[in-house]
């Protein structure tokens, strides 16, 4: 995992996170939950955005996933989205 990771990481952040946004526009909502999640690992904060847009999703699987991705980033920028 931290291989993974740490390739990841090495590679340039937005082409990553275009590949997540893709992702995250799947019809399956288990890829659009694993995206950000994925985000939420890799990026911590710097993903908040990207996970704040996921609250809009259609899935309350995936809403409940960014709910917890943005708990456990701990931006308080996100305070306004979660109170929504």
């Amino acid at each position: 995992f931290q291989e993974a990771r740490d390739a990841l990481l090495a590679q340039d952040r937005t082409a990553v996170m275009t590949a997540f946004e893709t992702r995250r526009q799947l019809p399956d909502e288990d890829e659009r939950a694993r995206a950000l999640e994925g985000s939420a690992i890799l990026y911590g904060t710097d993903a908040t955005e990207f996970l704040i847009r996921g609250l809009d999703d259609a899935s309350s699987v995936v809403r409940w996933v960014a709910c917890g991705c943005l708990h456990d980033v701990g931006d308080h920028r996100a305070h306004g989205a979660l109170c929504e």
